[in-house]
């Protein structure tokens, strides 16, 4: 027994070690963790401006601003940097200042930076491991007023906004220019409710750089990074943002860059004009060894407002470069060739007759504006104004310097704004990995159910980089649901990381080895997580994950909630495949149960069952229930975009539909159920519970007897191909249907004629209430908990024997299956209130 226990912790032990070493990130965020458990905090102030692209935009600012203060002295000032040899030439100028330090990016100093720095500054976010400690102070300048949508206004925001919204949580201060830009943060990023920072309404302090910049430094530093530029000519900057739909990798069009460059130089007076493009910082990463580029193209290392103090004409897009060069009062000009594109994917705030300038599709135009620049000056000059009268109203060259007084010397007297955690509760809601089935349904069922006007919602969720229909799902949540995808992981030094191990393989027994648990490396969790965030309540709706269990239990003040959405009992010693896949996770998400307030399961029949098998002395008043809601818009919706095509005689819908572009889409037929047959339906995963292998046996049965029956099963998983085989097995090739998950399975089932669901054990299936909507013929399966499942005269109930389900299906042939009536929204206002009621 010893020797076992023995070669199982080596085991734990290995596996730790191993995972703590598979790739250079595993390494980075546990070194992390490391240094942020040793490492005391100290008078450090760390930058770090677009991923360590160098000393730019407001970080830039601030750092030169901090130099003019009696404190600066006071402090050691680190900077982040990606490429030492990218910014020799900035490097160069502060080496000499004995407490400026450069470390770099993703290096070890670095990482000891952010452990111990008491400010830490950001105008983008840091990356996914990164922590803020209590006595940390963040600081979060963003870069930039939008012109083209951000936050959740974005289409795939769901994913997309990941670790900004988990930077912005946990900012202490985001700085922003005006009340237009506030308001992005406060509804764009859904952070009014949540966000328990502060946001400075000051200006940017990237601005200070256009009204102080020296124009000979700045000329200087061009030159030395190879920019052909004349000091004794105007200059004319094409700047445009990055294009594409996808940050990471953007469209890098260098072709439309030299045709700018050759058609504007041919037709301007280079004599009295030079040109230049400047790609945007995302854009320039990707191209800046490129071998093709000349002296014309400046360099992401040069700060841009420096850079704008000394240019003349700005050609730009929809870049909020334009929104900086206001404060020069000098000519913009909007060269925007793919706008309606760019709208297709991407959105923008404003129209462009609200624009700054003239805007054209046409370079011929922008060369015939140049030319003409005085009378456009003009032209413009009103609206100009107006743009200068919102966007940059505290612009004054001293941003920098009243942000610093309002955080190092609380001063008062400065446009600060809060949001407003008070006016909802604040519910939090974990689901996990979106995966197809009941639970994720119900999930969003009840999202699209929730009081909004009196519940402040997030959504906690995970979807795998490769699994497409998951991350579809996490996209189609309630827009009124603030939705948090999980991003990056846990930090802990090896003890922790050990102990985690050890007690989630054994369970915590009781509260002696709940206090021995790391509680600590949790809270840091919940606080990578969530930032500074308080929630009123904590729901965890999957109920499955002892890491996410346990995780929830670290929600400081707020009442917690765990549900059970079947028999868990039955499901922890479930058999696939020879193997029991949850007999170890359940074993010590049960053991956490003491710790949460409430224990729901999803009908009440469910919980008596749940209780009757788990309760313990502490958790036998524990047990609460509330009915599945229903997803009836989801099915009204699906209902509505029923399309289907026919060929060679034969019906088919689209079972998926993916987007190629915003202009085509690929579809993936399957044939209807035919009209001239009697078609069985049923819909769930192919585990052991849903008893597939019965029904098919069943169904071989009467197929002998009724040869136009056909029976039809939604799902996959992982007895598929134990189901294909007996099929063929059964001589039912081309009788029994599978069809993998369908996108809109409620099409197909309207097309057949009888639901049945001969499941071993459920919870309270989400598809009887989908069947029962669509008025379906119900032969329901007797599992444990069936009576909350069932209405008066509305199913035919069975037992989950191949014979009973033979006999079953002969009934509905001989139509003796009840007919009934159902009504989705009255079992929705139930089904929401019992839900509610768990929140009092």
């Amino acid at each position: 027994m010893i020797q076992t226990k023995l070669e199982h912790v080596k085991k734990v032990y290995n596996h730790v070690k191993s995972n703590r070493n598979k790739s250079e990130y595993s390494k980075r965020r546990c070194d992390y963790a490391e240094y942020y458990k040793k490492c005391k905090v100290k008078n450090i102030v760390l930058y770090e401006a677009f991923a360590a692209r160098g000393m730019l935009c407001s970080p830039y600012a601030l750092f030169k601003e901090f130099m003019n203060r009696s404190d600066f002295d006071k402090y050691e000032h680190v900077w982040a940097i990606y490429d030492m040899e990218d910014n020799e030439y900035i490097i160069n100028k502060y080496k000499n200042v004995s407490n400026v330090r450069f470390v770099e990016f993703n290096s070890n100093e670095y990482l000891k930076a952010l452990a111990e720095a008491k400010y830490i500054i950001n105008n983008s976010t840091f990356p996914g491991f990164v922590t803020k400690k209590d006595e940390q102070i963040y600081i979060n300048t963003w870069h930039g007023i939008p012109l083209k949508t951000l936050g959740y206004d974005l289409p795939d925001a769901n994913i997309a906004v990941a670790n900004t919204m988990r930077n912005f949580l946990s900012a202490d201060y985001l700085i922003s220019p005006n009340k237009f830009h506030s308001d992005i943060y406060l509804k764009a990023y859904k952070l009014d409710g949540l966000y328990e920072g502060t946001i400075i309404e000051e200006g940017q302090p990237r601005s200070d750089m256009i009204y102080h910049a020296d124009r000979d430094e700045v000329i200087d530093q061009l030159k030395h990074e190879g920019v052909t530029i004349d000091p004794n000519k105007k200059i004319i900057m094409y700047a445009p943002t990055w294009k594409g739909s996808d940050f990471g990798k953007p469209e890098l069009g260098l072709n439309a860059y030299f045709e700018f460059l050759d058609k504007v130089k041919s037709r301007i007076d280079t004599e009295k004009y030079q040109v230049f493009v400047k790609p945007h910082q995302q854009v320039y990463r990707f191209i800046k060894d490129d071998p093709s580029l000349s002296g014309d193209f400046i360099p992401a290392t040069i700060d841009t407002n420096s850079l704008l103090s000394i240019v003349d004409i700005l050609v730009s897009d929809y870049s909020s470069i334009y929104f900086d060069f206001l404060d020069t009062g000098r000519p913009i000009l909007f060269y925007i060739p793919d706008l309606e594109m760019y709208k297709g994917y991407r959105g923008v705030y404003f129209p462009l007759e609200e624009l700054p300038g003239p805007t054209t599709k046409e370079l011929d135009d922008v060369v015939g504006w140049i030319n003409n620049i005085g009378d456009v000056q003009k032209e413009y000059q009103e609206i100009y104004n107006k743009n200068v009268e919102w966007a940059c109203p505290r612009d004054d060259g001293n941003v920098s310097k009243k942000v610093w007084e309002i955080i190092l010397d609380g001063k008062e007297g400065y446009n600060l704004r809060k949001a407003d955690t008070k006016k909802k509760k604040r519910v939090l809601l974990f689901r996990g990995t979106m995966s197809e089935n009941g639970i994720t349904h119900s999930f969003m069922s009840l999202l699209n159910n929730f009081d909004y006007d009196k519940y402040d919602v997030t959504a906690y969720v995970s979807a795998g980089a490769n699994d497409t229909a998951a991350k579809n799902r996490v996209l189609e949540l309630n827009k009124n649901v603030r939705t948090l995808k999980r991003v990056g992981t846990w930090n802990a030094d090896f003890k922790e990381d050990f102990m985690k191990e050890v007690f989630f393989e054994t369970g915590i027994k009781n509260d002696f080895f709940m206090k021995q648990f790391p509680h600590d490396m949790f809270d840091r969790e919940f606080r990578r997580c969530f930032g500074q965030t308080h929630f009123d309540y904590v729901i965890d709706f999957s109920g499955y994950s002892p890491f996410f269990s346990m995780l929830l239990l670290h929600a400081e003040g707020a009442k917690k909630l765990i549900w059970q959405h079947n028999d868990l009992k039955a499901d922890r010693e479930k058999v696939v495949n020879g193997k029991q896949p949850h007999i170890i996770k359940l074993r010590t998400v049960f053991s956490l149960y003491p710790y949460f307030d409430k224990i729901v399961s999803c009908s009440k029949t469910v919980m008596e069952v749940n209780k009757k098998n788990l309760q313990t002395p502490k958790t036998k008043d524990k047990f609460f229930y509330a009915a599945n809601t229903l997803n009836f818009d989801r099915i009204q919706a699906c209902l509505k975009e029923d399309i289907e095509l026919k060929m060679n005689g034969k019906v088919y819908l689209v079972k998926t539909e993916q987007d190629e572009s915003e202009s085509t889409k690929k579809l993936e037929l399957m044939e209807a159920p035919r009209e001239n047959y009697i078609n069985f339906v049923t819909i769930g995963r192919m585990s052991t519970e849903k008893n597939h292998l019965a029904l098919i046996k069943g169904f071989a049965k009467l197929s002998k007897e009724y040869p136009q029956a056909r029976l039809h099963i939604i799902g996959d998983g992982t007895l598929k191909q134990q189901i294909e085989k007996e099929i063929f097995d059964q001589n039912l090739t081309g009788k029994v249907i599978l069809t993998g998950n369908i996108s809109n399975p409620f099409a197909y089932m309207k097309r057949c004629q009888c639901f049945i669901l001969p499941s071993l054990h459920e919870g309270q299936p989400i598809v009887l209430l989908e069947a029962r909507t669509l008025q379906m013929p119900l032969i329901i399966g007797k599992f444990s908990s069936v009576s909350d499942s069932v209405m008066e005269n509305g199913q035919l109930l069975i037992d989950t024997d191949e014979e009973s389900i033979y006999q079953g299906m002969k009934e509905f042939m001989l139509g003796n299956v009840p007919s009934y009536s159902f009504s989705p929204e009255r079992y929705n206002e139930e089904a929401y209130g019992d839900f509610e009621k768990l929140l009092d």
